[in-house]
């Protein structure tokens, strides 16, 4: 008994061209001879990309575990509450590159705003 399967129209008018005095089930059993794949290469196909999927959604929950742990981490690393002002005598002990350096006063108001 002949099964009724719905294609596009698009599709059905291609088919139609190549067809001639052919069925259209010789159509496609000769484009499907040309492609080179039998039903049972298109099933490993399938089943190779449905393998490779799999891995990649995997992949994809754990990163997202380990982005989840990541955001946990900045946020306690942002409780940083206020940072004293340095004394003469301590500010001598520090190394020269630190001394004298504007970027610790911006990095200081910056904690103060934190």
């Amino acid at each position: 008994m002949a099964r009724q399967i719905a294609i596009k129209d698009d599709l059905y008018e291609r088919l139609s061209r190549i067809k001639g005095k052919r069925s259209f089930s010789e159509v496609i059993e000769l484009l499907l001879d040309k492609s080179g794949y039998e039903h049972a290469d298109l099933l490993q196909v399938l089943q190779s990309q449905n393998e490779l999927l799999k891995q990649i959604l995997r992949e994809v929950r754990m990163l997202n575990s380990r982005l989840s742990s990541l955001r946990v981490e900045v946020k306690e690393a942002r409780e940083v509450r206020s940072v004293t002002a340095m004394t003469s005598e301590e500010d001598k002990k520090l190394p020269s590159y630190l001394r004298g350096n504007p970027w610790v006063e911006i990095l200081e108001k910056r904690c103060r705003e934190v």
